[in-house]
């Protein structure tokens, strides 16, 4: 009996010793916003510093729910989900993309956002176009879509209009899996996707291709498309295709491209075949390169994309150079 007990006792060590970290971590939990204070607005050695302290810790991992002001409005999100956690600490997300893209918005503008997640492009947008513009902020995962919808409430924009619906090119119902809480941004509709990043099964949604998403005025005045959708790329754009001669000359497409899931020449090849050509836009998600940005990259720097790519990368699609 004493020996049963004893080895019962070892097998549940490591489970209690869990319980115990996780109980000791959030007390921890008020001392966030602190954390949060020095990495973004310290100076830069002093960020740095506390930033490759508690990131090697359990703190940036912990649960706590924010409403931060941003650049372009105030954004609320859980600081234990990457994206929400680089907003919170380092003020940004995507820094050259989101240059880039508020670049070539302006007043009257329309921008559809394909995977608009908790809604950090949808804010930038939105605020770029003013109130003579367009947003359209489409979203698959009921769970990101739900943050999606609070920010964009929180902030109390008309401008914009919400989709929970998947894009494809086909009507029809697919399969969601939605990204672990450490990083929702992942949640897929591509089941090779979602085996490789370690999303769950969350039910079905409804698809459909996005001309049939959008309206004719929003189709008309279309100047900025993004299309993040973790693998589903290609079928986005199979079903985008018929739209892409309806809208203004001077459409440009941020993309995303995931090489393990589809042939990216033959993806690009009814795009180039309208004048199209892909440029590569630096894109980086290591925490230094957050603290140390400072400025976008310069007209000269951005490289066509001319071979096919080895990993993910992102891309401008444009008549013109960036």
């Amino acid at each position: 009996m004493i020996s049963l007990c004893n080895e019962t006792s070892y097998y549940m060590q490591p489970q209690m010793n869990e319980r115990w970290k996780a109980r000791v971590a959030q007390c921890f939990v008020p001392f966030i916003p602190l954390a949060r204070v020095l990495v973004r607005y310290g100076p830069l050695d002093l960020r740095t510093t506390i930033w490759n302290r508690i990131g090697r810790t359990r703190l940036v991992g912990l649960q706590h729910r924010f409403t931060v002001g941003t650049e372009y409005g105030r954004f609320t999100g859980d600081s234990s989900d990457m994206i929400s956690q680089y907003v919170y600490y380092f003020g940004q997300w995507e820094p050259e993309v989101s240059h880039l893209i508020r670049q070539r918005l302006r007043p009257g503008h329309t921008f559809v956002d394909v995977g608009a997640n908790t809604g950090w492009f949808t804010l930038l947008a939105a605020d770029a176009v003013g109130p003579t513009g367009r947003v359209v902020g489409i979203e698959a995962s009921p769970t990101n879509f739900l943050r999606l919808k609070e920010n964009v409430s929180n902030n109390r924009l008309a401008n914009v209009r919400l989709v929970n619906e998947a894009v494809w090119s086909s009507q029809g119902l697919l399969s969601l899996f939605q990204g672990p809480p450490s990083h929702s941004g992942v949640s897929t509709v591509v089941p090779s996707f979602a085996e490789r990043r370690g999303c769950e099964f969350a039910g079905q949604i409804r698809a459909r291709p996005l001309p049939e998403l959008l309206t004719p005025d929003e189709i008309a005045t279309l100047r900025v498309l993004k299309i993040d959708v973790e693998g589903a790329e290609r079928e986005v754009l199979l079903g985008s295709e018929p739209m892409l001669d309806s809208v203004p000359d001077d459409l440009e497409i941020f993309l995303e491209l995931n090489p393990a899931e589809y042939d990216i020449d033959r993806l690009l090849r009814p795009i180039r075949k309208r004048g199209f050509r892909a440029w590569v836009v630096p894109n980086q998600y290591k925490a230094e390169y957050y603290l140390n940005y400072s400025a976008p990259y310069r007209r000269d720097n951005f490289e066509e994309l001319l071979k096919t790519p080895e990993t993910q990368v992102d891309v401008l699609i444009s008549r013109t150079r960036p």
